[in-house]
């Protein structure tokens, strides 16, 4: 006789009993990281691109509303704090190839990755193919990519010093307060427009519309694209975002649902893509802030995630005046404001690519993208990750192989393997 299987416990439902102060505070330090973090780069990326202050406006838009309209309701149905947004290292990614492609070759690439992420959510394959290539390869040509936003930032220190500063200054006190409730980059930010008005270089500002825009992209095939974004995005969303995010709530005492996460934000980057927007992911260092112990009782942390992404919203429906303020900022502001947002990105990919195994091939993938070498249009990071791997295969093929052993040979999920390496320790859960 068939066994008949048990019928399946009732899932809890959000109670306001559940909202709490540690929660409350720490979705309100992560709404402003995201702010003084990710938007003040995704801002000095978005002007790489020449594209209109319409384009622009669509860009911020799309990205910051379909993460608050989608990490809402399923944060609540899981009650666990799942945060989708947008992943970081891609967008910077994305910059390093805007005096290369055009916004619609990116935003076709881009859909692509998102249809190919789908895919992979639906086949549960995801965790084990994106472990294809290796993580210190991976992060090395990140890290080589994104080293011009930190050079930027130096040089406006010793070109506009009386505006970049300051900033500097802020955010080096910031760091040696170390107090989770002020974050470095918001300090600078504010030292900074301090300086801003204390001199007079405010401009005029011109608000064209205080309604969301959305502005469908003209998609353009490139070859030289697809090879250069999409497989980068594949591996950065899954390999970057969603393993360490996921391992990081694993650790926890949670378990999301991994594909259904994954389709989700595949989902979201076609949507994304198709007005403009860069691809959807897991966020890491949000999720970190909202899914362990400082914020809250266990069974409660889903609030703060759902407290983090309610002013998302309001960013999204206020992008007109987000461009306007933007726009009638000194250079100099904005681009330091890059720099610092993303110098714990840089440090910690380089230490992921330097301290571990496959060195070599990372000193690789790192001196390739940082030279001007290309074949028939395809810039130097794609082929970074070939001859980062090849390096690995000749120089280090015992530890290379070991690597893709461990991946996928393992009769775990990978997630749990990238848990043990990140030797987190799983807190013990509250008890009533």
């Amino acid at each position: 006789m068939a066994s008949v299987a048990a019928p399946a416990e009732p899932r809890p439902r959000p109670s306001l009993r559940d909202l709490n102060s540690a929660a409350v505070w720490a979705g309100i330090t992560t709404f402003i990281f995201f702010v003084f973090g990710a938007l003040t780069v995704q801002i000095s990326v978005v002007q790489q691109f020449g594209i209109s202050e319409d384009q622009q406006s669509s860009w911020i838009t799309i990205t910051w509303l379909t993460s608050g309209l989608v990490t809402l309701p399923v944060c609540l149905y899981y009650r666990q704090p799942i945060s989708i947004g947008w992943t970081l290292p891609g967008l910077l990614y994305i910059g390093s190839l805007a005096d290369r492609f055009t916004l619609g070759e990116v935003a076709l690439a881009s859909a692509i990755a998102g249809l190919a992420i789908v895919a992979i959510g639906l086949a549960g394959y995801g965790s084990r193919i994106i472990h294809l290539i290796p993580m210190p390869v991976l992060m090395a040509m990140f890290a080589a990519s994104i080293v011009q936003y930190v050079t930027g930032m130096v040089e406006s220190t010793v070109g506009d010093t009386l505006i970049a500063a300051p900033m500097v200054a802020a955010y080096i006190a910031g760091r040696v307060l170390a107090n989770p409730r002020v974050p470095p980059v918001g300090l600078a930010v504010i030292a900074g427009a301090v300086a801003i008005v204390a001199l007079g270089e405010v401009g005029s500002l011109e608000v064209h519309s205080g309604l969301p825009h959305l502005e469908v992209v003209d998609f353009a095939f490139s070859p030289e694209a697809l090879l250069s974004v999409t497989l980068p995005m594949v591996v950065l969303v899954l390999g970057l975002g969603n393993v360490q995010s996921l391992g990081f709530m694993i650790s926890e005492g949670y378990r999301p649902p991994l594909n259904l996460v994954t389709g989700i934000i595949g989902g979201m980057t076609v949507v994304n893509a198709m007005f403009g927007g860069h691809p959807a992911a897991m966020a890491r260092t949000g999720t970190a802030m909202v899914s362990g112990r400082d914020a809250g009782p266990f069974d409660s942390r889903y609030w703060a995630a759902f407290v983090a992404f309610v002013p998302v919203l309001g960013v999204a429906l206020a992008t007109g005046l987000v461009v306007a303020l933007i726009s009638i900022l000194p250079p100099a502001y904005v681009l330091t404001m890059a720099g610092l947002a993303i110098l714990a990105a840089f440090q910690d990919s380089l230490e992921r690519a330097f301290t571990g195994s496959l060195r070599f091939g990372a000193v690789v993938a790192f001196a390739v993208t940082m030279s001007s070498f290309e074949v028939e249009g395809i810039p130097s990071a794609f082929w970074a990750l070939i001859a980062g791997i090849g390096a690995s295969f000749l120089l280090e093929r015992q530890e290379l192989f070991r690597y893709w052993k461990q991946v996928f040979s393992a009769p775990h999920s990978p997630l749990d393997h990238v848990v043990e390496s990140m030797e987190i320790r799983r807190w013990e859960t509250e008890t009533a």
